[in-house]
């Protein structure tokens, strides 16, 4: 890693170096022209090839900045706020499919809870590619397990 860097860094420093040493001022002001060590094509060329990646950048800067404003502002259409999730398992999970009503009414006796709902998999539980099913299970049976939401 070392041995590349000082590699880039010497061949950096070491072609201005010739460039600027093959002048001659006397001839590079008498003829009005540049030296002919880089063609003027290639050097055009360079400045456009820089112009353009610049642009791509900037554009690609703004349309980043323009997705992450709106996954900020979006309106998910729910309250996020105090909204708890339990993943239910085992036999808990068997009861809750059950008896809907008499779980969900149980959850109602507190006052600190105001609504209560079922969902077949939570909202970004998906999105993870690390997911781990336990042997002798498919990945079916590990996402038909409901949840509980309640604020």
């Amino acid at each position: 890693m070392t041995a590349i860097l000082t590699g880039v860094v010497l061949v950096s420093g070491l072609y201005p170096a010739f460039f600027i040493s093959g002048f001659k001022p006397g001839s590079f002001l008498q003829e009005n022209k540049l030296p002919s060590s880089m063609p003027n094509l290639v050097r055009n060329g360079l400045v456009v090839f820089q112009f353009i990646v610049s642009i791509a950048l900037i554009a690609a800067t703004l349309l980043v900045h323009q997705q992450m404003t709106l996954l900020q502002d979006k309106d998910l259409g729910f309250d996020k706020d105090q909204v708890v999730n339990i993943k239910l398992y085992g036999s808990l999970w068997s009861k809750a499919s059950s008896e809907t009503g008499a779980f969900k009414n149980e959850f109602l006796k507190n006052p600190n809870v105001l609504a209560v709902g079922r969902v077949g998999s939570l909202i970004g539980d998906d999105l993870s590619v690390e997911g781990v099913v336990p042997k002798g299970r498919s990945r079916m049976q590990e996402r038909s397990h409901p949840s509980v939401c309640f604020g």
